[in-house]
């Protein structure tokens, strides 16, 4: 086994961290705060973001696009999830904020259709 075999081999690390976790909270749900259980519900996210990307970049040998995908429901998780946690009653400003936000990122996940995988830039683009 070579070096680089071992890494790849450490890149299935995180998605087995995550599902242990996800299944020790589902075996613990009803005892958990539901602060703690709404974050149960990220890491599912993450999980599933973390497969499909595997699965995507298998087939089609490029998947950029999940970066910008993963950070929508992620901005839209967690401006859902500081609503109900930490504030006591709606705050309009930030529910726009989050919702403008939410409208360019869905915007630029129509955009990236035109742009080639050499062109992409994951990091300059999305600000969540």
């Amino acid at each position: 086994m070579t070096f680089y075999e071992l890494l790849k081999l450490f890149t299935y690390i995180s998605p087995f961290l995550i599902g242990t976790t996800i299944v020790i909270g589902i075996c613990y749900f009803k005892f958990i705060k539901r602060e703690y259980q709404l974050l149960l519900l990220y890491l599912s996210i993450c999980l599933i973001s973390d497969l499909i990307s595997r699965i995507i970049g298998v087939i089609y040998n490029n998947n950029l696009i999940i970066i910008v995908i993963f950070s929508f429901f992620e901005l839209l998780f967690f401006s859902i999830y500081y609503q109900l946690a930490f504030f006591k009653r709606k705050i309009w400003v930030y529910t726009l904020i989050a919702t403008v936000a939410l409208i360019y990122i869905a915007w630029e996940i129509v955009d990236l259709w035109n742009v080639p995988p050499s062109e992409f830039q994951s990091y300059s683009r999305v600000i969540s």
